[in-house]
């Protein structure tokens, strides 16, 4: 293996690293997301694709309220459009640390920024005045994965549990 891989392998890692209490905290939200979308009325698949393809608690607790009401999808959309919106402003206060990188890294990054892993990211970045993509990359993967996975468990968890509202898991939704 050459420097510039083993330095790539060593960011990344260090990203993963950082993110380990933005993971912590992942764990317990995204548990409970499987929790009350099951609880909602969907299904481990949809679960799991809005865990891939929204990627964003807020939104995703919002939809299961919208889906559990029998909101019009239109009004789902718009809905999580404007609760993610902030998304975009996040991106771009990245940019100036990115600008450098590849349309698909960035492209990358900026799909899989959060509201955590952007707080990481800027503080890093204020202190260090830059930032790696191979770093980033670490940060939002394993975030992202964990997400995932946990919100899967929960969904799977939520199929044992006959009456989530005895544990106060309504109140999420």
């Amino acid at each position: 293996m050459n420097s510039y891989s083993v330095t790539h392998k060593a960011s990344f890692l260090q990203g993963v690293k950082d993110c380990i209490p933005t993971m912590l905290g992942y764990f317990s939200v995204a548990l409970a997301f499987g929790i009350v979308g099951v609880s909602s009325g969907l299904s481990i698949l949809e679960i799991t694709l809005l865990s891939i393809f929204v990627y964003a608690g807020a939104a995703q607790f919002i939809i299961c309220a919208l889906v559990a009401i029998q909101s019009p999808i239109s009004a789902i959309f718009l809905t999580v459009f404007f609760v993610n919106s902030r998304m975009f402003l996040q991106s771009l206060a990245l940019v100036p640390a990115f600008k450098s990188n590849s349309f698909w890294s960035n492209i990358g990054i900026g799909t899989l920024v959060t509201d955590e892993s952007f707080g990481v990211a800027i503080t890093k970045y204020a202190k260090e005045k830059s930032l790696n993509s191979t770093w980033m990359h670490g940060l939002n993967i394993s975030a992202y994965l964990l997400w995932i996975l946990t919100s899967i468990l929960g969904g799977l968890v939520g199929n044992l549990i006959p009456r989530p509202e005895a544990f106060g898991l309504d109140y999420a939704l």
